[in-house]
């Protein structure tokens, strides 16, 4: 049986091998990143009024999969490091967000309880 931590390894290898990578690396993108950051410096998911959480990450709201149109020009959040790595990583493996309304539904419409 393959641990977390392989899977991990496998699933981060595979992606630096893919083109776009590069992307990541060039000014461009760095200048993009900091701007995001300087202008909403609190992590869009888990900070609150009663418990501020720092953004170090640039994050696309959209995965932009390699479309570089999207990975350009697409709208970013500030998250904080765990949630890129935790609670959007398994967003994106499962097709929806994560969370519920206050009757309990889900607040993604894409979460299959939400489809007709």
């Amino acid at each position: 049986m393959v641990g977390t931590r392989q899977r991990n390894r496998s699933h981060d290898k595979a992606r630096s091998n893919q083109p776009w990578r590069f992307w990541y690396r060039s000014e461009r993108w760095r200048r993009k990143a900091l701007a995001q950051l300087a202008a909403h410096p609190l992590c869009n998911r888990c900070s609150t009024d009663h418990r501020p959480v720092a953004a170090t990450v640039a994050n696309h709201v959209i995965p932009h999969k390699g479309n570089e149109a999207l990975f350009w020009e697409g709208e970013l959040e500030s998250v904080c490091a765990p949630c890129h790595d935790g609670t959007i990583r398994s967003e994106e493996a499962r097709g929806h967000r994560i969370g519920v309304t206050v009757d309990g539904r889900p607040k993604d419409p894409k979460h299959p309880w939400n489809r007709p």
